[in-house]
């Protein structure tokens, strides 16, 4: 189980799952170019603190170190919508993290399912 764990989180990197939103969410969704544009901006703040880490090791305090650099600079605004999208980045991949141990757990056999000890 933990080497399922290990695979999942290697995976699933701050910048990957960056990725994933934007193309996932953003455009195919259709969003306007200026938004997609402006989601990668606000993303550019946190990765290179927080790119090349698994997603699901990145606490709250360091994001949060992050964005202090930011209002110290004068940028609140950019400060609080960046935090929102990481936010929603870190939640989102929790999730994620949650459903894949819980399939991962799980063995179908013909029609029954047995959840693996």
């Amino acid at each position: 189980m933990a080497k399922i764990a290990a695979k999942i989180s290697a995976g699933n990197t701050f910048q990957s799952v960056a990725e994933d939103f934007i193309a996932v969410k953003l455009v195919a969704e259709n969003k306007a170019e200026a938004t997609i544009d402006k989601a990668r901006w606000y993303l550019s703040h946190l990765t290179p603190a927080l790119g090349n880490r698994p997603i699901s090791e990145i606490e709250p305090a360091e994001l949060l170190a992050v964005l202090k650099i930011l209002e110290r600079k004068g940028h609140r605004e950019t400060a609080r919508r960046t935090r929102a999208l990481g936010s929603g980045l870190t939640d989102q991949s929790q999730k994620r993290t949650v459903a894949a141990k819980a399939s991962a757990e799980k063995k179908t056999v013909g029609q029954r399912s047995y959840r693996v000890a």
